[in-house]
């Protein structure tokens, strides 16, 4: 199957028996023109070595809210993989969570792109099921992303959107944050991906809330390459906004800024509530007349 340039793709339940790959680039699939949930159902328990591979990309959309691995048992292999690239998952119009029986015998792949969980206002999606990938996690919606321990195990950046939550159950995740959203409830090892506009300014900062604690080394990512770095003059940046008590900035590194040696001064503007970074050159400067 594929399904390409904003094309639909409706089963009430999509049953699958042999090799399968699934291509959708900027379509759906859902049971109905309704987009109502369809299901997954794997049928593969009497073929050796059988796999069924979805790849929804560029802006597609997976209305499936049912994956069903009873079916599948050989063990040690994965025969469904479901992997997105800048694509939304929208398993439900309430509270959902990513979780099977069989879970063993599913791969969520994000690749490239992100994995985008538009969590509606006021619903919980909860992620138990390990995603995997170069990619990275969005919630796009209003609502709270839940992330079970184990879950992050991909390589990209997790976003919060503006207005949304990510919940990390307590738990500690090494994760990079991004997005204008709220992350909260844990502990978080890894660091913050940034975007800076062409002054260096912040385009958007996440917020941590008073029940996120930090860890470790905190890197901050400018997001910039030697082909595209900060200018001088340098501009101080906010990194993040935080509520209740002020995060400890002494362990804040400024990475990823396309200049060799700059590195950043971290303070807390307490008024604003705000982290805010100063670029500054590395080490001395020896002139030699």
């Amino acid at each position: 199957v594929d399904c390409r340039n904003g094309s639909s793709f409706y089963a009430n339940n999509v049953y699958l028996f042999r090799d399968s790959i699934l291509t959708f680039d900027n379509s759906v699939l859902a049971k109905n023109s309704s987009l109502a949930q369809t299901a997954i159902v794997p049928e593969v328990s009497g073929v050796a070595s059988a796999t069924a591979t979805f790849l929804f990309r560029n802006g597609s959309r997976a209305y499936v809210g049912n994956v069903n691995p009873d079916n599948i048992n050989e063990t040690n292999y994965h025969p469904l993989y479901m992997m997105f690239d800048d694509s939304d998952w929208i398993p439900s119009a309430t509270d959902f969570t990513f979780a099977w029986s069989n879970s063993a015998k599913i791969s969520i792949v994000a690749t490239n792109g992100n994995l985008r969980l538009p969590v509606p206002d006021g619903k919980v999606w909860t992620m138990n099921q390990p995603v995997t990938g170069n990619g990275g996690l969005a919630n796009t919606g209003a609502g709270t992303l839940a992330i079970g321990e184990g879950a992050a195990q991909y390589d990209g950046p997790t976003v919060a959107g503006e207005g949304a939550t990510v919940d990390f159950g307590g738990h500690s995740a090494n994760v990079r944050m991004a997005g204008a959203g709220t992350f909260a409830n844990g502990t978080v090892t890894g660091g913050i991906a940034l975007e800076l506009d062409a002054s260096g300014a912040s385009v958007e900062v996440p917020t941590i809330a008073s029940d996120l604690a930090l860890s470790g080394t905190i890197r901050v990512s400018a997001g910039r390459t030697s082909e595209t770095p900060l200018q001088e003059p340098y501009a101080a940046f906010d990194v993040l906004k935080y509520d209740g008590d002020a995060p400890d900035v002494a362990s804040f590194r400024l990475r990823d800024t396309g200049v060799r040696n700059l590195g950043g001064e971290f303070a807390v503007d307490a008024v604003r509530k705000v982290v805010v970074c100063t670029p500054s050159m590395l080490g001395g400067v020896i002139l030699v007349r």
